[in-house]
This record gives structure tokens, C-alpha cells and sequence, in this order.
């Protein structure tokens, strides 16, 4: 072979003749030496420019300049500032729809180039297909044994029997059902479970898993436990570390059947729990009425008083329902009465959504596009500053992603208990943030793509689905007061909007336009979540996987059913609010859509990556790690940095003051501290003696209020004003006139003042404290 080689290689550079397959070989053998070559100098196989095919080298360069210039523009305006908003305004502003936006005059490049994306996804669509559906594998259950299935009967009549007398007696006496409910479901649930599953079923999954899924569950507790020490009770954490070791030694015993998608969650736990005590987060404005009526749940003497307030409409702002604030009331019950424990509720329900839209995902797409979108999913910036905030708003979100799963798990098992828990799940919407009525048709949608009721056994399925819905939603429709407080928050709240068929028809196409572009700028940022509701490469990823989504959907059932529920929530979510723009307070249902799409666009560039290169699996490994580092790393960066610089204007009196406690905290360890507020008679020092309920550092603090209506201050505080450790707050809406008087009269106490401000320098209130302890006057 060599003989030849050596002389296949003189004959070509001798110029003497050889044949065609000689010379193929020749090259052949050329190429496969060139190739040894360059391994040898470089061993591993990382794309080269220079040695890739120049048509899939130019569609990558494409991909990564269209995906990414729409997301540079709007960072070098709202990370940077250093980019104009009207460098393109007598362009832009030929339209008058598109100059009386409130979009800067930069999006035209960003249409430009997403048409140009769309153009290139398209002419390349049948160079890789991306979104590939995976076949549904469904569950053929052995049947029941006859006692099993002659119980469940029972139980069903029962439970049915049961729920017509209490519907009849409650609606006659004008008094809600309470735990009485929640028996007759439970005892209608484990009917449909016996009629469904068979018990032989259930013992090989417990005897096969049921130590592996403790040991999960036992260091995740272990891991709840130390986040609760670090940000909540500090007294346990070395007692809380010492159950994680313990914990993880137990866990590694299963290291090699560990699932990838539990480790994605315990990322996601910790990345939203971050900084969760955090003063700058401290008061949105309208959150501590949430705080309060699960304080009252909380305070209840006995499980029956629980019970009777538990299917009650007006809850927290009188337009919630209790069972809202109940959620958090058990969150406080677990993990303590405290800051922690009520806000703690809103990461672990975005850490269990991560996990639903996976095991959603999961079921019609390939495992590692699943992965991919939970990923994303985990590391969402938006869901790491919003979860920060006491509201129940979040729990839409893990109705949705509940029901998108049970919905999923219904198309697999086809039986009666999947119906009825998918059932119970409709039902679970009205109780929570009424943000999750509008994700109630996306299971019904699913159901009647893969399993249309055609067949008598499938329409009585529905009809148990459906039927259970209603039994559970009863006490609802009793009282008028919870429908009637859904308008507030609608565009039918607001006659300047239906005034007019001019002013309807602009409310719902600029708010079209902000909500599709809300992903990547948002007009208003709010509620901690800056710029956009993804971060700059996702944002770039989302556009990509959404071309490739429109492009390679046909004859596809689930693309077609992700797209269905984009357009769905563009208008029920992005448009028919009461608002000049889409609410920040619920766009974050489109979270899991996103990070989908998003994953989609992952993958489609990865593929363009591997037609251009022929990277080792080390490479990718490398790559893969790289990617998800930067794209981690990024979005803590405008979850916690970025948006604590946006929003460090917005920081109020109460925020400021938690700031001067925790400053405060550590010199005055378990000593009683004086908190001398001075107000007028437009304010009080209520606000800041609710947040003590829950915030440790004020545990020591007493808080005392010093109203005056013109200097000085009454000599009956003068013991109190000259007391080392009595610290002065000057109201921030006080008269001005009065802080030269009062200025005065503290020196004599031997105060000393110094201003307090946010980081940007907008001045919020004056702080007299002792001469020895300036702490709390630090930025």
C-alpha cells in the first residue's frame, strides 16, 4: 500500500499520466493525510473557517448575526445606554402607528432583520429537521381485580351521593363547604385510582424506586433546609449542612440512575432563591396583604376554622381566594412564620414547574430538546426576579404546567383516574391567581388533537373530566363576588379603551406588537424584571426556533399545538388587559413557550455547528458546558446586578429602612433597638410594623411613632431620643421646612444625622443615630 502511495504521489506532482480511479484515490489518500496531519498538531476537532463548506459557514454566520443584532441594539440601549432609540426616527416614523408606539425607532432594523432570519430558516429547512415529534408511548394498564374495581365503584357512588347533599344543604343554608369537600374528593379520587390502576401495578413501583425517589426528596429537603438558614433562621444552618452531607452520602449510593432533570432542578431551587431576604425586594407596594391573611389562616385555632374560610372568594384584596393565600399559609407552616417562609413559595413552585414542563415536554419530543427547554428554563431571569415578591401570581404557572403534564399523561393512560385528576386541575385554576383561567382551553386543546372524543368510552371521560370540574368549582358559583371581581384588570375595566371602535382597534394592535416583542424589550419594566422577559442570547435562540417552528410544523401535531397556545396568550394575555402595555405580572406564563422555542433555536444552530465542523464528542461535551456556564451567568447577571442597578431609583422609605435594619443587625446583636419614627398626620408606622412580622432583622426592634404636626418634638420622647441606641427616621413626605428645627433639637441628644439614599443618589430620608455607630447609614 505504501509502494503505491509513493507511487501515486510521484507520478501526480511528475505530471505523468494516471488514470481517473488512480487519481481519485491519490486524492483520496491526500486528503486523509492532510487530515492526520492537522490532528496531530491539534487533536481536537473544533470548527476551522478555513476548512468548512462555505455555503454552511455562511448560514451559521447568518444565524448568529440576524439572531443576535436585535438583542445588541436593545442592550446597547437599556444595558449600556449608549445607543440612540431614535437613530432611525424619519424612517420609523413614516408610519404613525409606529411613531405614536412606544417601541424605539431601532425595531426596524430588528424587523429587517428578522424577515432576513426567516429567509435564511426557510431556504435551509430541508437541511436538518429540527423539531422532530417522537411517538406517543401509551400505557396499556393490566386490568383490575374484581374487588378492587366493585370498591372504586362504591367509593365514586359514595362521593357522588355525598356531593348532591352537600351541594343541596349548603346552598339552602348559604353556607360554604369546607373540609367536607375535600373528603368527598379525595374519597371520589381513590375510587377512580382502584378503578384504574391495579395494586400489583403500585407494588412494583414501590418496591423498584421507593428508596431511590426518598433519597431524592430527602436532599432536596436538606437543600430547602439550608437555603432557610442562609436567608431565613440562621440559628440552624450548621444542624441543616451537617443533614445535607448525610443526605448527598445516602444520594450517592443512586449517582448512576440520577435523572438530569433533578439536577436542573436543584439548580433552578437555588438560582431563584438567591438574595430572597434582599432589602431592595422588601416592599413592592400592594404584596404584605398576601403576608397577612396567611398569617390569619395561620392563626386559626383549630383545622375546623381552616376549613370554613378554605373555598372563600374574597381573600387577599378581597378578590382573591383564600385557597390562594392558604398555599402560603402552608409554606409559612413548614418553614417558619417569617420572611423566608411566605416568599419561599413562589421559587419552590417555579422549581416544580421546571420539572412539569419537562416531564410535559418529554412525552412528545426528544429527551434532549427537553432537557434543553427545562434548562432554560431554570436559569429564566425573569422567573429569578419576580419570585422575589410576595404575590400569589406565580401559582398560574404551576397550574399551567400541572395541567399541561396531567393533560399529557391522560393522552398516555386513557383512563378515569387520569381524567379526573386532570379534572380536579381545571378546578385548581379558579383557587389561584385568576391569571391561570386563561391556560384552562390549552388542556382541552391537547386532549382534542391526540384524543378526540369520538368513541362513547372517550366521551365519558370527558364528561367525568369535566363533571369534576364543575363539583369542585361549586362553591364559586355561589358566590357572585369572585366573577364579578375578574373584570377589574380586563380591557372591559376601561371605557376609554371601548369608547371607540379607533381607540379598541389601537389598544389591541399595539398591544399585539408589544406582546410579540415583549421577549427580547418590554416597555415598561416593573416588578424587578428589567429590559425584556429573556436574556440577550435566548432572546437571539427564540427567534431562530420560532422561523424553524413555522417552517417544519406540518403535519405535526404538537409544533401546532405550541404555536396554537402562542397566539392564544399573545391576545388573552398580551392584549386584553386594561393597560397601555402587557402586564409584567402575568407575561411570565409564557415563560415555558419560550424557553421551548428557544430550545428549538438550540438546536437548530448546534446542527448548523455540526454540518460546518466534525467536532469530537470531547468538543461538544466542552461546548455544551460552555454554553450553559455563559447563558447562567448571563441571566443572573440581569436577574440580581442589572436589575438591581434598573430599579435602585425605585427603592421607597421601606425598603431603605429594612436596609438601615440589616446594617444595624450585626453591631446590635440580640439587643433591643429603638426605631424613632417622626411622621406627620399623613402617614403611620403600620406598613413598617407589618413587615417586622416577617423580617428577622427587626426581631429586636421596637418601633416607635413620633407624630408631631409642626416641630419640636414633645418632651415626653425626650427619654426615648436620648438613648444610645434609639436610632431617628425622618419621614421621606415630611415638610421640609421642619428639618432645621428638628435638626437642632436632635444634636442636643447627641445625634447625629446623615442622609439616606439609593444607589443613584435620589435622596429618600434623614437618619439620626449615635455618634459611635454609623453602620446604618452605609450605601
Amino acid at each position: 500500500m505504501s509502494e503505491l502511495y509513493g507511487k501515486n504521489l510521484h507520478d501526480v506532482f511528475s505530471g505523468n499520466n494516471v488514470k481517473d480511479d488512480q487519481a481519485v484515490s491519490v486524492l483520496d489518500l491526500l486528503k486523509r493525510h492532510l487530515k492526520r496531519a492537522i490532528k496531530t498538531i491539534w487533536p481536537w476537532r473544533t470548527p476551522s473557517l478555513f476548512l468548512l463548506p462555505w455555503k454552511n459557514g455562511f448560514v451559521l454566520l447568518f444565524f448568529v448575526l440576524l439572531g443576535g443584532i436585535p438583542s445588541a441594539l436593545v442592550m446597547a440601549d437599556r444595558w449600556l445606554g449608549v445607543m440612540e432609540r431614535e437613530v432611525v426616527n424619519p424612517y420609523w416614523c413614516k408610519s404613525d402607528f409606529l411613531c405614536r408606539s412606544m417601541l424605539p425607532s431601532y425595531f426596524l432594523i430588528v424587523f429587517i432583520c428578522l424577515a432576513l432570519l426567516f429567509l435564511v430558516v426557510f431556504f435551509t429547512r430541508k437541511q436538518t429537521l429540527v423539531i422532530r415529534e417522537v411517538p406517543i408511548e401509551f400505557v396499556t394498564m393490566p386490568p383490575v381485580s374484581k374487588n378492587q374495581a366493585r370498591a372504586g365503584i362504591i367509593y365514586i357512588i359514595l362521593s357522588v351521593l355525598g356531593f348532591l347533599i352537600l351541594a343541596g344543604y349548603s346552598f339552602y343554608q348559604q353556607i360554604l363547604p369546607g373540609w367536607n369537600l375535600v373528603f368527598l374528593w379525595l374519597i371520589f379520587i381513590t375510587g377512580c385510582f382502584f378503578m384504574s390502576v391495579p395494586w400489583g401495578f403500585i407494588k412494583t413501583i414501590v418496591r423498584q424506586k421507593a428508596g431511590r425517589y426518598i433519597s431524592l426528596l430527602l436532599f432536596q429537603f436538606a437543600i430547602i433546609l439550608v437555603l432557610s438558614g442562609l436567608y431565613g433562621n440562621p440559628d440552624g444552618i450548621w444542624l441543616s449542612t451537617g443533614l445535607l452531607v448525610l443526605t448527598a452520602g445516602n444520594l450517592w449510593r443512586y449517582r448512576s440512575r440520577i435523572p438530569a432533570i433533578y439536577w436542573i432542578a436543584t439548580l433552578s431551587l437555588i438560582v431563584f432563591t438567591i438574595n430572597l431576604n434582599g432589602w431592595w425586594t422588601a416592599a413592592v407596594g400592594d404584596e404584605y396583604n398576601f403576608m397577612t391573611v396567611a398569617q390569619e389562616i395561620l392563626a386559626k385555632p383549630r383545622v375546623q376554622d381552616v376549613g370554613d374560610v378554605l373555598f372563600k372568594a374574597e381573600g387577599a384584596h378581597g378578590s382573591h381566594p383564600m385557597f390562594s393565600s392558604a398555599l402560603h399559609a402552608l409554606s409559612m407552616f413548614i418553614l417558619g412564620n417569617n420572611n423566608f417562609g411566605w416568599r419561599f413559595s413562589n421559587p419552590l413552585l417555579c422549581t416544580l414547574s421546571v420539572v412539569l414542563f419537562y416531564l410535559f415536554c418529554r412525552s412528545f419530543i426528544p429527551n434532549r430538546q427537553a432537557l434543553i427547554a427545562s434548562f432554560l428554563m431554570a436559569v429564566s431571569s425573569y422567573l429569578m426576579s419576580f419570585s422575589k415578591i410576595g404575590y400569589n401570581n406565580l401559582q398560574s404557572l404551576f397550574a399551567m404546567t400541572l395541567l399541561l403534564t396531567t393533560a399529557a399523561w391522560a393522552i398516555r393512560w386513557r383512563n378515569l383516574f387520569t381524567y379526573a385528576c386532570l379534572g380536579s386541575e381545571l378546578a385548581f385554576c379558579f383557587y389561584v391567581y385568576p391569571a391561570a383561567l386563561y391556560v384552562i382551553p390549552l388542556p382541552l386543546l391537547l386532549l382534542a388533537l391526540y384524543d378526540f372524543p369520538r368513541t362513547k368510552q372517550k366521551i365519558t371521560l370527558w364528561l367525568v373530566m369535566l363533571l369534576t370540574t364543575i363539583a369542585l368549582i361549586y362553591p364559586l358559583l355561589i358566590q357572585p363576588v369572585y366573577w364579578t371581581a375578574k373584570v377589574p384588570g380586563t380591557f372591559l375595566n376601561q371605557p376609554e379603551i371601548t369608547r371607540s371602535t379607533m381607540s379598541m382597534t389601537y389598544h389591541l394592535v399595539s398591544n399585539l406588537l408589544y406582546g410579540i416583542f415583549s421577549y427580547m424589550f418590554i416597555v415598561e419594566e416593573s416588578h424587578f424584571v428589567a429590559v425584556s422577559y429573556l436574556d440577550p442570547i435566548t432572546c437571539g435562540l427564540f427567534a431562530i426556533g420560532f422561523w424553524v417552528l413555522i417552517v417544519q410544523m406540518r403535519r405535526q401535531k404538537f409544533p401546532r399545538f405550541i404555536l396554537l397556545a402562542y397566539i392564544f396568550f399573545i391576545f388573552v394575555i398580551g392584549v386584553s388587559h386594561d393597560r397601555t402595555h402587557p402586564p409584567n405580572t402575568r407575561m411570565f406564563l409564557f415563560i415555558p413557550l419560550y424557553m421551548l422555542i428557544a430550545a428549538w433555536g438550540v438546536c437548530r444552530v448546534w446542527d448548523q455547528i455540526i454540518f460546518v465542523s466534525t467536532g469530537s464528542q470531547h468538543f461538544s461535551r466542552i461546548a455544551g458546558i460552555t454554553f450553559s456556564v455563559i447563558l447562567m451567568g448571563i441571566n443572573l447577571y440581569q436577574a440580581y446586578p442589572l436589575s438591581h442597578y434598573r430599579f435602585a431609583h425605585q427603592a421607597n422609605f421601606e425598603s431603605l429602612f429594612i436596609r438601615v435594619a440589616q446594617r444595624l443587625n450585626p453591631v446590635l446583636l440580640h439587643e433591643t433597638k429603638t426605631f424613632a419614627v417622626i411622621v406627620d398626620d399623613t402617614w403611620s408606622v403600620e406598613g413598617l410594623r407589618m413587615m417586622q412580622k416577617v423580617y428577622p432583622e427587626l426581631e429586636y426592634v421596637k418601633i416607635e411613632q413620633v407624630r408631631i404636626k409642626e416641630p419640636p418634638v414633645p418632651k415626653e420622647y425626650s427619654l426615648m431620643l436620648n438613648d444610645r441606641n434609639t436610632f431617628v427616621f425622618f419621614f421621606s413626605g415630611m415638610d421640609r421646612a421642619w428639618f432645621k428645627p428638628l435638626d437642632e433639637q436632635l444634636r442636643l441628644f447627641n445625634k447625629t444625622p446623615c442622609v439616606i439614599t439609593t444607589y443613584t443618589g435620589d435622596y429618600r430620608f434623614t437618619l439620626y443615630h449615635d455618634p459611635d455607630m454609623p453602620q446604618g447609614c452605609y450605601p
